[in-house]
């Protein structure tokens, strides 16, 4: 999950998350600015914070990609979005997005760039 704010609402969301995470063997990826790494840290159970769920800060992100990659390349998916992981931007801001799966070989070909560019953010 790439977004440089996030509300305080949709941090509890990601601390669900993160608990589902935990439970299913999965890790998640938070990167965010500083603020809202902040916030994100004192929300997250402190457990899954340091075993199954990283926050990486990124003082200049202005991206916005949500990236699901799944045990089998055909479970995984992206959205690269306008819209910040907040409650407007998810419901009330006109945003646009595009959605990636990896089904064709275009398909494949533009989420394993995606998947790159969010590892390069994520190190």
């Amino acid at each position: 999950i790439c977004s440089p704010f996030i509300d305080k609402v949709l941090m509890k969301r990601l601390a669900l998350l993160s608990c589902s995470a935990e439970r299913s063997g999965c890790n998640l990826c938070i990167v965010t600015r500083p603020e809202s790494a902040h916030e994100l840290m004192a929300v997250l159970p402190q457990r899954f914070a340091r075993r199954h769920t990283a926050v990486v800060v990124r003082p200049t992100l202005h991206a916005k990609l949500y990236v699901a990659h799944g045990r089998r390349a055909c479970q995984s998916e992206a959205i690269v979005t306008s819209a910040n992981l907040t409650q407007a931007g998810t419901r009330a801001n006109i945003e646009l997005g595009v959605h990636v799966a990896p089904t064709s070989q275009c398909g494949r070909h533009l989420f394993r760039q995606i998947h790159q560019f969010s590892h390069y953010l994520s190190a």
